[in-house]
């Protein structure tokens, strides 16, 4: 599956290497039992509903920015920093204002989600320039390190999100 829609994407024979990476983060994903979407589709099922609105009822669960656009959210975080320099200040500004650093906490893990670390060393795989300032692996590594010196010790740590979206 993680050959052929990296196939369909770009018309072009993948890298068995890309596609064997795509199919870990897809298991990964796939595999954490009772998420957002999960929970509304089978709410939308034991309503009787057809199969379709259940598709359509899960999905439109996943599109929503705090469950599969969080990714997404912390792709535009790493954006806006720009260089690991500026993730402090960054930080200062969202905490101060009592905003979201997206990527973070987790309604059950205190604990690193354990598919985040999995999807970190994939990242770290495929980093193309570790040394680069700019590069958003290297952001994200800063911004993982200094809220981990900031509010590590009240559990919040990076889930699923925070390096889903570098992938």
């Amino acid at each position: 599956y993680a050959e052929n829609f990296l196939y369909m994407l770009t018309d072009k024979i993948p890298d068995p290497s890309f596609s064997q990476l795509f199919d870990i983060c897809l298991i990964l994903h796939a595999e954490h039992t009772m998420n957002a979407s999960t929970f509304s589709g089978l709410v939308t099922a034991s309503t009787l509903s057809d199969p379709y609105s259940v598709v359509s009822s899960a999905l439109g669960t996943l599109k929503g920015p705090l469950h599969g656009g969080a990714n997404e959210a912390v792709i535009h975080m790493l954006e806006d920093i720009g260089t690991i320099e500026s993730v402090s200040e960054y930080l200062d500004q969202k905490f101060a204002a009592k905003e979201k650093i997206m990527g973070f906490g987790h309604r059950i893990y205190k604990v690193k989600d354990p598919r985040a670390s999995v999807l970190q060393e994939i990242a770290q795989q495929l980093e193309e320039t570790p040394t680069d300032k700019h590069s958003l692996f290297a952001i994200a590594r800063t911004v993982e390190q200094e809220m981990e010196r900031r509010v590590g010790a009240k559990g919040i740590r990076p889930n699923v999100d925070f390096y889903s979206g570098i992938l």
